[in-house]
């Protein structure tokens, strides 16, 4: 799966990255591959003209929803390299995850420190201009088939942000003080003896959420017992734990993230700033409270709540050490190994 040459050159520009994979599940009875590219921000090709270059140029992120053929099954013309849908984003994307128990829901972290919702179910819009034009609407589709699909109705904006944290946040700054309903949640101050810093109202952080640094991995807990939990790790070692609601009426139906708490994995590390250099999370499959975070000063096993029981385990996971004779004077054949990439 990939965007056509033709698309990048033309409206890109930049060399696209696949950032992130995930699977949605039974989604419209089958299963879809959803792709998350991203693409430095450099100088765009001159412009083209037309709703499409107008809604694609201000981009800095794209998914690629595909559908999975069963089997060993082809599909003809192209279609695994054209998405059925595109889930737009202004600001660059890190990691996205699907919300078990409900594929039509994504969630995705941005380099901004803010999550992103998408909601599947939503009518696809046509690429519009700032005037409100789209091109495909009338029929005007581009000659170039690969352009012209994505001229048609494939798109998705975001239907919920955490930005609107900060922006509430910022809002009463400017009255001279906080509301309490507009107040954002951020992170406490860390405490001495303390396992974790926990939400308060606030704007400890200076961005006025949770995270005040890119957000690199989103993943979702499985649902045993009630909702699934989203987690979210920025690259300070924050940890925030988010509940999807959807309230819905006769009108509409609305798709908001509500935070059930957070923790910091730096406190008392000893690490310069608190900057603990992470970069994935993995949830215990049988205990989903239960995570591992890889960073650069190695595993760290913790959970929602810290605790000292034995039966949680240790809070760092020491790596197996390469068989080499440290009296002998040898070395180990690569060193860099003994720092964890993944989990």
């Amino acid at each position: 799966c990939g965007l056509s040459e033709n698309f990048i050159a033309q409206y890109l520009g930049a060399h696209v990255s696949v950032e992130d994979i995930t699977i949605s599940p039974r989604w419209y009875g089958a299963d879809h591959a959803l792709v998350l590219y991203s693409w430095p921000e450099v100088q765009r090709p001159p412009s083209l003209g037309g709703a499409l270059d107008s809604f694609v140029r201000p981009l800095r992120s794209l998914v690629g929803v595909y559908p999975l053929p069963a089997g060993r099954a082809t599909v003809d013309g192209g279609s695994l390299v054209r998405p059925t849908r595109a889930l737009a984003s202004f600001c660059k994307l890190s990691s996205l995850a699907v919300v078990n128990g409900r594929s039509h829901l994504v969630v995705a972290g941005s380099e901004m420190g803010s999550l992103l919702v998408w909601d599947l179910r939503q009518k696809p819009r046509y690429p519009r201009s700032g005037r409100g034009e789209a091109d495909g609407a009338d029929g005007g589709f581009c000659s170039d088939p690969e352009i012209a699909h994505f001229e048609g109705p494939i798109w998705h904006v975001t239907v919920f942000s955490t930005d609107l944290f900060a922006f509430s946040a910022a809002a009463a700054m400017g009255r001279g003080g906080f509301d309490d309903d507009a107040a954002p949640l951020s992170i406490s101050s860390p405490k001495k003896g303390g396992g974790g810093g926990k939400a308060t109202r606030g704007d400890d952080l200076g961005g006025g959420g949770i995270h005040c640094v890119e957000i690199c991995c989103v993943r979702c807990s499985d649902v045993i017992g009630g909702d699934s939990l989203v987690f979210a790790l920025d690259v300070m070692g924050v940890v925030s734990f988010w509940r999807i609601l959807e309230l819905g009426n006769v009108s509409h139906q609305s798709v908001k993230l509500a935070l059930q708490g957070s923790v910091c994995l730096a406190e008392g590390a000893h690490l310069l700033g608190d900057f603990l250099g992470a970069s994935y999370l993995c949830i215990h499959p049988q205990q989903q409270a239960q995570f591992v975070v890889v960073s650069t000063s190695g595993l760290r096993q913790t959970g929602r709540k810290f605790s000292a029981s034995v039966a949680d385990g240790p809070r760092r996971l020491e790596l197996a050490h390469s068989f080499f004779d440290e009296e002998a004077g040898e070395e180990p054949l690569c060193p860099a190994l003994e720092q964890p990439c993944g989990a």
